[in-house]
């Protein structure tokens, strides 16, 4: 291992949630944050010797060691086991008092074990209630060399397939089977009202009222889920885990609606009863105390964290560009039949093989959950068939187990679709949202963990109006998934028929985007996407968007999409993509990510503008050169005409000849005298005061001592001044 250039540093940084321990950010030696892909080769060349980073923690500015797993280009891989919470678990504990392979050492937290081998690679075991995991790429261990054992690395492998995985995959035992009591919408509306007067932080409460919603069923669940993340401490594992142990025995849900109102002073607001005016200072004494405890000056680890940039789905190599905040809504907007369901499958593969996409890439390969009221399970199944047909068979195997599309059009789910609910005066946030954060949450602890949610549309998945209050109401409720599950929110929509006009200048602006400004103005990133023709079906030379075409994907002669990022405030405007179509056999068309040309690669859509205006310009000036030579064939087309017509070709006469006015001929006979395809001569021509330009063919241009019989228009033969007398 010492003499592995695998070596790296990492910075303990205070988590976003105090009640969650602080994150683990691995830096590499010369200072930059390890971002993007890992493994390529860009990320390996920046790993060091063990001692150039032992030099680097030397500084003060890190705080430990780290090494990255991953393949050494050999053929073999490093690496890495990691079982956690040893007091907790025993059943650990007597695995790791019988010797776990490889080189082992206590965790940082003293709570865990870790071993590092060397050998070839298996599929990772990601973090779940287990307390196992195992990886050989894409992540990277810290190094303590605290109770170090004295093995040498050796292959984890078969110890990880033999031993681990069956642990890890053990799936908690099934609670006896139940009856669930059946309760009504204004039941469990009641309830939220009651459970939103008591702190969810108190974990004796906590506790409590989990037990009293158990019976309850699913309703239940996501009642005590959606209480639960009131609370700063709120863990999604943490709280699946203890909802498994709850048996409801001797308590019921009315449990909470007594203790909220003996405990908590709180009353039914579907009862009809009014506050008291004794009751109505609490809650504000609770707003000032809340205000009170949250106006502080930044603590110096808040100021430290800060130069860590917010995580995206998709990140360039230097942090500063990002595709798809985490914890945060995106909306990506199309005409109608532009391809959008087939650029989200597209994009959604990249994500889930871990593919870079223009200069991003994924932080590691994570799941997709595509929630669509639009097109149904199968409409995705050949669209993601299009995208494995031409992918290695582990690939393939990878993105179907990846890509996971639940059926929303007939079933148990076909009423709960619906993510805002309307009945006509009111909003309301669909049945569906508290399952679907619990949902989300608990996908997060698979093997490949969910990172990415696309909602598709705006229009099927609301029953709102699609103006200002209705899309609010809609943004908002899909921030309160991003923000309780921590993943990246992706929403389509379509454009306004309007923004059709702007496009063949690729005048691009968010008010293409159907509906109101409330729909941008709460969303972190906002995407276009714009056709760009081909070559069967092109738009007109001189729009923009052709321009675009021959400029992204030159000599391609398929079809372009291009999706181009108008704002985003969470990083620096990611850079276009452009995609090109291809079409299966069997399952209609794909897109394919194209690499532009070098220049444009990394440019913001600005910039990729500002290179467009050039293009123009010099389609502009190619246009008119291209003209320009047009018109001195035909000028010299005219001016043989004429000559072989026994007359002088005059500019006057070429003019005429072309029917244009006397002087247009000029610049071209000019242009055509420098290209030598006319010999110009002074000449008398009759009816013409003194001498004038007349412009022939080389081979019948008038020698110097040669002129032309003002009575006849012939040329009269003298000697040449050099001949013999």
């Amino acid at each position: 291992m010492r003499d592995a250039k695998r070596w790296l540093v990492w910075r303990s940084v205070p988590n976003t949630d105090p009640g969650k321990k602080p994150r683990k950010v691995p830096f590499y030696v010369n200072g930059a944050a390890r971002h993007g892909m890992t493994d390529t080769p860009e990320d390996v060349a920046n790993l060091a010797s063990f001692d150039a980073a032992c030099a680097a923690l030397a500084t003060g500015r890190y705080t430990g060691l780290g090494f990255a797993l991953g393949p050494d280009g050999t053929g073999n891989y490093w690496q890495g086991v990691d079982l956690d919470d040893l007091l907790g678990r025993p059943e650990l504990n007597i695995l790791a008092d019988d010797g776990l392979p490889g080189y082992t050492e206590c965790s940082p937290s003293g709570n865990g074990i870790h071993a590092i081998g060397y050998g070839r690679p298996f599929p990772a075991l990601g973090s779940n209630q287990s307390g196992i995991e195992a990886y050989s790429a894409g992540r990277f261990f810290t190094v303590t060399a605290s109770g170090a054992g004295i093995n040498e690395p050796a292959c984890l492998a078969d110890f990880v397939e033999r031993v681990l995985r069956p642990r890890h995959s053990v799936m908690p035992a099934p609670v006896s089977a139940q009856i669930s009591e059946f309760v009504d919408q204004r039941t469990i509306a009641e309830l939220r009202s009651a459970l939103a007067s008591m702190r969810a932080d108190d974990r004796q409460l906590w506790v409590d009222n989990g037990q009293r919603l158990k019976k309850m069923g699913e309703p239940g669940r996501a009642l005590w889920l959606e209480w639960s993340q009131m609370s700063e401490k709120f863990d999604p594992v943490d709280a699946a885990r203890v909802w498994d142990s709850f048996t409801g025995d001797r308590t019921g849900y009315q449990a909470i609606f007594k203790e909220a109102a003996e405990k908590h002073h709180w009353l039914n607001p579907m009862s009809g009863a009014a506050a008291t005016p004794s009751q109505a200072p609490a809650p504000v004494q609770d707003v000032l105390a809340a205000l009170d405890a949250a106006s502080v000056p930044f603590s110096l680890e808040e100021l430290a964290a800060s130069a860590t940039p917010h995580p995206h789905a998709f990140m360039s190599a230097d942090g500063r560009r990002g595709l798809f905040p985490e914890g945060e809504v995106s909306i990506l907007a199309a005409p109608g039949r532009e391809g959008k369901t087939s650029g989200v499958v597209a994009i959604c593969k990249h994500y889930a093989l871990g593919l870079p996409l223009a200069d991003m890439s994924p932080a590691e390969v994570r799941s997709v959950l595509i929630f669509s009221a639009e097109d149904d399970r199968q409409q995705y199944s050949r669209k993601v068939e299009a995208q494995r047909l031409y992918l290695e068979p582990a690939d393939a195997e990878r993105l179907r187990m990846n890509i996971l599309v639940p059926e929303l059009h007939s079933g148990a789910l076909a009423a709960f679709r619906e993510i805002v609910k309307s009945d006509g005066k009111r909003l309301a946030r669909g049945d569906v949202v508290e399952p679907l954060i619990a949902h989300i949450n608990a996908l997060k602890a698979r093997e490949c963990p969910l990172g990415l949610v696309i909602f598709e549309t705006a229009s099927t998945i609301s029953e709102a109006e699609e103006d200002n209050p209705g899309l609010r109401f809609l943004i908002v409720t899909l921030k309160h998934i991003a923000k309780a599950t921590g993943v990246a929110v992706v929403l389509t929509h379509h454009t306004n028929q309007e923004s059709g006009d702007a496009l063949a200048n690729l005048e691009l602006h968010e008010k293409a985007i159907r509906g109101g400004t409330a729909l941008v103005n709460n969303a972190r990133q906002t995407h276009l996407v714009v056709n760009l023709g081909s070559s069967a079906n092109p738009f007109p030379d001189g729009d923009s968007r052709t321009l675009l075409r021959h400029l992204v994907a030159p000599g391609e002669t398929e079809r372009v999409t291009a999706m181009v990022c108008l704002s985003s405030s969470k990083s620096a405007d990611p850079a276009p993509l452009f995609m090109r179509w291809s079409d299966t056999e069997h399952h209609g068309p794909r897109l394919l990510a194209i690499q532009p040309p070098r220049e444009v690669v990394g440019k913001s859509w600005l910039s990729v503008r500002k290179m467009l205006s050039g293009a123009r310009e010099a389609a502009k000036a190619d246009k008119k050169a291209e003209q320009g030579q047009a018109n001195v064939r035909l000028v010299v087309d005219a001016a043989c005409a004429l000559a072989s017509a026994g007359e002088q070709p005059t500019a006057a006469k070429i003019s005429a000849k072309c029917g244009r006015s006397p002087t247009w001929a000029k610049p071209y006979l000019a242009m055509a005298v420098e290209l030598g395809d006319l010999v110009r001569s002074t000449e008398e021509v009759p009816r013409t005061r003194g001498f004038t330009d007349v412009y022939r063919p080389p081979s019948d241009a008038l020698k110097p001592w040669e002129k032309v019989d003002s009575t006849n228009d012939s040329t009269v033969s003298n000697s040449a001044p050099w001949s013999a007398k």
